[in-house]
């Protein structure tokens, strides 16, 4: 079940929108959100990704890896998982990986929801090449994106936007919970972060943070 955060109640006068593919109504919530930000949310969101970046070059330094190949084992470990829990999980693999482990370690107990995804983090620490790593993600969209987000770079390796949508974004973009993002959903709220960074002058993983900081209630 997909969890319901503080936003609910704090914009509750705001629309539900039916439509995945509503450019306007998604944009209008967005913009709302974003600009009742407090000082220290639009701190918190435009630095989000920085810190993150920051903590991924501490560890791939300890385990003497390519940043890339870090950040995109994060990535495949963030599926339905806490930026907090995320972190734990992937400091378990740098630790087997800084061992010589030859097998994946387990870190359901820190809240990864998939076994298969310990799997993938730990192929891609193994990876011969960064772009060998990236490939190993796999098709979805919001892992494709959040890799090169936490590198704190705005494009994927394809040069296609790279934005990261996950449930929360989905949240706070319609007004409701869905289960999975389709297509029209991912492209129609990534549309929407292009246009209000260029608006407001923030790069669009920024909005993406800031949007997600204020709708979830902290940054963590």
């Amino acid at each position: 079940m997909v969890a319901k955060h503080s936003g609910y109640a704090q914009f509750a006068s705001l629309p539900v929108l039916t439509s995945d593919t509503d450019y306007s109504g998604v944009v209008a919530r967005l913009e709302h959100i974003l600009n009742s930000a407090s000082v220290a949310q639009l701190q918190d969101g435009a630095t989000w990704y920085t810190t993150a970046h920051s903590l991924l070059a501490t560890a791939a330094h300890k385990a003497n890896l390519p940043i890339e190949l870090v950040a995109y084992a994060a990535s495949a470990l963030s599926a339905q998982t806490g930026w907090q829990r995320n972190v734990l999980a992937l400091a378990a693999h740098i630790v087997a990986y800084c061992n010589g482990d030859t097998d994946a370690p387990h870190t359901q107990g820190y809240g990864t929801v998939f076994h298969s995804n310990d799997k993938k983090a730990w192929a891609i620490l193994h990876a011969a090449s960064v772009e060998a790593g990236y490939a190993l993600l796999g098709q979805g969209e919001k892992t494709l994106a959040f890799g090169p987000n936490l590198l704190e770079l705005d494009c994927l390796p394809n040069g296609k936007p790279a934005v990261t949508i996950d449930s929360i974004m989905y949240q706070a973009a319609y007004g409701r919970v869905a289960a999975k993002i389709n297509k029209g959903a991912y492209d129609t709220v990534r549309r929407a972060c292009l246009f209000l960074a260029k608006k407001y002058g923030y790069t669009w993983y920024q909005i993406q943070a800031i949007v997600w900081v204020v709708w979830r209630g902290t940054a963590n």
